[in-house]
């Protein structure tokens, strides 16, 4: 965990602030666009669009806030809601997380970091007292989260933490409304050690937070062309933490409506639909991202990955990586040319036609 203070003016100054030079998350998390590629084109694009914030309605731990460093006012929504209440705690300064257990080896971690999964609960086999998911079948139940104390939210933040800190990354599932992550190979944390990440608070001091629906965040927050739309939704057809909770349709409209508007929007997705972001207006390219999600290794590698942009004068995505030195995320010129082919005859499958059907002006 990085020390702080933060010296954001000198990290702005420095001539790698393009490179994509970058503050480490307080949390890991995946799919987090706290990277220096990522950090290199939000940066750019907040340049070239002259904004002073961003809206960030599918934001994870904030990558993009943290990343661009926007020193405007800006909006973060999370549908997470351990993370999100992470992020408040973070943000309201003074947070610590002391590891104050003994050893910990891998039967202690599921019963008393995660506790039991959703199977062994409906067996009747209620998770330990201060486990995450302890406090995840309490919200399942008849606990409001925003009616906890200050004190039970604390504590949900730590083991929260801890849970992301010592076992996998994974986060709550949409479909289960539970963690059930195996612990895998535990990291190895130090007994009594205490990480402060106080110094992370100034880095959200102008960002409101908001908790829910990413479409429901933007049918809510007005258009501002001062802010950036930084767009990064549970990327279509990949393994996702939010499966079966979020439909990209009326997500993408209302996209549409704001880039209307004049809004700069930079939306990033997976390559398989990019032609549905042309649609409403982006200009969508495909860059490379590693991919070491898959439990096989024949499933890990380089994949396509659509980065979009929208009321952005001067931006071009891949000749911006290859000008600060990230090539290695720009596919050749056949590749790119192949996998920008959009013309499709008719509706390929279910989304397409769903797709289509929005398009036209149905439900």
């Amino acid at each position: 965990m990085m020390a702080g203070p933060f010296d954001i003016a000198g990290l702005k100054a420095s001539p790698d602030w393009m490179q994509g030079k970058r503050i480490p998350s307080y949390v890991k998390h995946p799919g987090n666009k706290n990277k220096p590629h990522y950090n290199t084109l939000g940066r750019y694009a907040a340049q070239q669009a002259g904004t002073t914030g961003i809206q960030d309605p599918a934001s994870g731990p904030g990558g993009f806030v943290q990343g661009i460093l926007p020193e405007g006012t800006s909006q973060m929504n999370e549908w997470d809601v351990g993370l999100h209440n992470l992020t408040q705690q973070v943000k309201e300064g003074g947070f610590t997380v002391p590891f104050d257990e003994g050893p910990m080896d891998k039967k202690r971690w599921m019963e008393d970091i995660r506790g039991t999964t959703k199977r062994e609960i409906e067996r009747g086999n209620l998770p330990n007292e201060g486990s995450l998911n302890n406090t995840l079948h309490r919200l399942r139940q008849d606990l409001d989260w925003k009616d906890m104390t200050q004190e039970e939210k604390v504590a949900f933040a730590r083991i929260y933490y801890k849970n992301k800190k010592t076992g996998m990354q994974g986060g709550i599932r949409a479909t289960t409304g539970y963690n059930n992550n195996t612990a895998g190979s535990l990291r190895p944390f130090n007994v009594g050690q205490v990480d402060d990440l106080s110094h992370y608070a100034p880095l959200f001091a102008e960002t409101e937070l908001r908790q829910g629906d990413a479409t429901e965040a933007l049918q809510e927050w007005d258009v501002d062309k001062d802010k950036l739309l930084t767009s990064d939704p549970p990327y279509e057809g990949q393994p996702s933490t939010y499966s079966g909770n979020f439909a990209l349709q009326g997500y993408l409209r209302q996209l549409q409506e704001r880039l209307e508007e004049g809004q700069p929007v930079l939306a990033f997705d997976s390559a398989e639909v990019a032609p549905n972001y042309a649609d409403i207006g982006l200009d969508p390219q495909i860059m490379i991202r590693p991919d070491n999600s898959s439990a096989q290794a024949k499933g890990r590698g380089p994949k396509p990955e659509m980065v979009a942009f929208g009321n952005i004068d001067g931006l071009d995505p891949l000749e911006v990586l290859s000008r600060y030195g990230h090539k290695k995320f720009v596919p050749d010129s056949k590749e790119q040319t192949e996998l920008l082919d959009f013309e499709l005859s008719e509706p390929q499958n279910a989304f397409e036609q769903g797709w289509a059907v929005l398009k036209q002006g149905g439900q």
